[in-house]
């Protein structure tokens, strides 16, 4: 196990990061060989045990070398880092869509729910700024940040009307989920061997599509299509025989890796996602926005009137 690998394993333990500690056992898992000391670091972090799991990882880093990439890394062991490179990539992936997901859902949860009373709000709002803006500087600022939203606000209106998405009950929407994982799985194109990379690529973009569209009978109709006997895409981690091109291949990887685990912590840190991940009930959420919205209009509406 490399020294960076150990690095992120001990951050994660001391903060207490389940989500990402879940991804990094089941990187461990995928390696085709576990030694024992990874066998027993996994055994920890699947009990929870934080202070031993630590002194594992500082026992790794004692004892165990940590070689770089560099010439004298055989084959077989740059398939394994390739390998469970892949693997990661593809967890990483499957996170940062249902992600995405999550928050396309509630945006458009959002304009269903209050978007009409919103758009009231900020049409009022302009159209008072409207009239004191030529009282003063400030006044006149306000008016065009007010006409602003309400621009912006039409426009994403707009596009979320644009897109086309079915609404699936619960029991639906898991099953969605799990079949979308198994399919990516299959055919990230990163990770499939090279001479299917176009066609995997090409089944991924339809897989994406039918995924953020919630339509269920074409992501189980792909996985089908992936799990059959007839259509296997092969690792590209094991399809690599020459040397020079596993370690292009893991540079790739790892540079992929990199960037998805830091636009998963772009979108944690977004307004929205902070939002969603302190709700318990988006019914109620929604139900007590749209009250607080319709005193803001009647307030509003009030205002205008005396002018």
């Amino acid at each position: 196990m490399r020294k960076k690998r150990l690095d992120l394993l001990e951050k994660l333990i001391r903060e207490g990061d389940h989500n990402e500690l879940e991804l990094e056992v089941k990187a461990l898992e995928q390696s085709e060989k576990i030694s024992a000391s990874n066998k027993k670091l996994i055994s920890k972090l699947r009990n929870c045990c934080a202070e031993e799991a630590l002194e594992t990882v500082d026992h790794l880093r004692n004892t165990v070398e940590l070689p770089e990439l560099s010439s004298n890394v055989d084959l077989q062991g740059l398939r394994t880092e390739s390998s469970l490179l892949e693997t990661r990539l593809s967890v990483l992936f499957i996170k940062h869509a249902e992600i995405s997901h999550l928050i396309s859902q509630f945006r458009l949860r959002y304009h269903q729910e209050v978007g009409p009373i919103m758009s009231k709000i900020l049409e009022l709002r302009q159209e008072l700024l409207f009239l004191e803006k030529d009282e003063s500087p400030e006044k006149a600022e306000e008016y065009e940040e007010a006409k602003d939203d309400k621009e912006k606000f039409d426009q994403s209106s707009t596009n979320i009307q644009k897109e086309k998405r079915n609404q699936l009950p619960e029991e639906k929407r898991r099953k969605l989920q799990q079949m979308f994982r198994k399919a990516s799985k299959l055919c990230h194109p990163d990770i499939v061997s090279e001479e299917l990379e176009e066609h995997a690529a090409e089944l991924f973009a339809q897989l994406n599509d039918a995924y953020f569209s919630n339509d269920l009978e074409t992501v189980e109709e792909i996985l089908k299509q992936l799990e059959s006997e007839n259509f296997q895409f092969g690792h590209k981690s094991q399809s690599i025989s020459q040397k020079q091109k596993l370690e292009a291949n893991v540079q790739k990887l790892r540079s992929e890796v990199d960037q998805l685990q830091k636009e998963i912590e772009q979108l944690k840190l977004t307004e929205v996602y902070r939002t969603i991940q302190s709700l318990e009930d988006w019914d109620r959420y929604f139900e007590r926005l749209k009250k607080e919205f319709e005193k803001q209009l009647t307030r509003l509406e009030n205002e205008y009137q005396e002018k």
